[in-house]
């Protein structure tokens, strides 16, 4: 990782900082009155195409094609790529079982690995060129399957588990900062798990199968999440790595006593948005360029709640209320 390219790709990045949308953009697109109105909008924003949802499509191509053109470290572009590897293995390994082959259009063109070579090998059982965490995964499926635990929740756990164990092999002895999103996105979404096991009434087994390497939240603590009393669970999140997280789930555990499962999605994001923006000025630092290209991600999710809600046409304060935090 030469300092030099890493200064090329910040630069560029910093300048395209000034393309993203505001609040005051994004409160644009929530006055909209309908899909003409909002394409019409998008055009102004330099988005491109013949539907609302071609922009969006072109604009996620673009976001990759940046990240392939520009990015100054092979080994995070190649650990960013693996969340959409992982997820059209899911789809992949579903469709094999309920033996379906026309599936395209739910896979995720940006990945890693080719997708009519991922259907091919999953298909036939070989696993042998996949990643390992992958292969070894996806051969526990077929053998659980085998024995009868046939769910689409046994492919989404085991892949998940795969999915954080391979991102971290692939970053590696270095890129500590890139390491630390993903170990707190591994936190939230276990965070999220526990929660969800508490609403449900599920069972500790129900989190354990759930349970994603790679956090810094011990599973000990998140137990106290099951069925704890508010005030011991803000005592166990107020120790070691989890204290970063205590605010953040002391409110989700307000809503959790009300019977209603937090949005814990949108908390989670925009933890993580908080985490990308202290390198939005570190011209130096690779974790800019990496750090505007997971923004622009998040941005085409909040654009796509915008306009999902605007074409159902819910108020603009419940449509507000959705979208994640700005990134500038």
């Amino acid at each position: 990782m030469g300092v030099s390219s890493v200064i090329y790709a910040n630069t560029g990045a910093y300048v395209a900082l000034n393309g993203m949308l505001t609040a005051e953009r994004y409160q644009r697109l929530i006055d909209c009155t309908g899909d003409a109105e909002l394409q019409k909008r998008l055009s102004e924003f330099g988005f491109e195409g013949d539907t609302t949802d071609e922009m969006l499509s072109r604009a996620l191509d673009g976001v990759y094609a940046y990240l392939d053109e520009r990015s100054p470290v092979e080994g995070v572009r190649a650990a960013l790529l693996k969340k959409n590897d992982y997820h059209n293995a899911k789809v992949t390994m579903k469709c094999k079982y309920a033996r379906r082959e026309d599936f395209g259009a739910l896979l995720y063109p940006h990945g890693g690995i080719d997708t009519d070579k991922m259907k091919e090998w999953v298909f036939k059982d070989d696993y042998s060129l996949l990643p390992r965490p992958m292969a070894a995964a996806l051969a526990d499926i077929d053998l659980r399957f085998s024995k009868g635990d046939r769910s689409g929740r046994v492919v989404d756990c085991r892949l998940n588990r795969a999915m954080y164990e391979d991102i971290f092999q692939t970053l590696g002895a270095g890129h500590g900062e890139m390491k630390g999103v993903f170990r707190a996105e591994a936190d939230l979404c276990n965070v999220s798990a526990a929660l969800r096991v508490r609403v449900n009434g599920l069972r500790e087994a129900d989190l354990a199968e759930e349970f994603l390497p790679g956090g810094q939240i011990p599973f000990d603590t998140l137990r106290v999440l099951l069925d704890g009393t508010p005030e011991r669970v803000r005592d166990a999140f107020s120790h070691g790595a989890a204290e970063e997280y205590r605010d953040i789930v002391s409110d989700a555990m307000s809503e959790a006593e009300k019977g209603a499962m937090p949005d814990f999605e949108r908390v989670s994001d925009n933890f993580i948005i908080r985490m990308l923006k202290k390198y939005k000025d570190s011209n130096s630092h690779y974790m800019m360029f990496y750090g505007y290209v997971l923004a622009r991600l998040y941005e085409l999710k909040n654009i796509r709640i915008v306009c999902a809600g605007v074409r159902a046409g819910e108020p603009k304060k419940k449509i507000h209320a959705k979208l994640r935090e700005t990134y500038v």
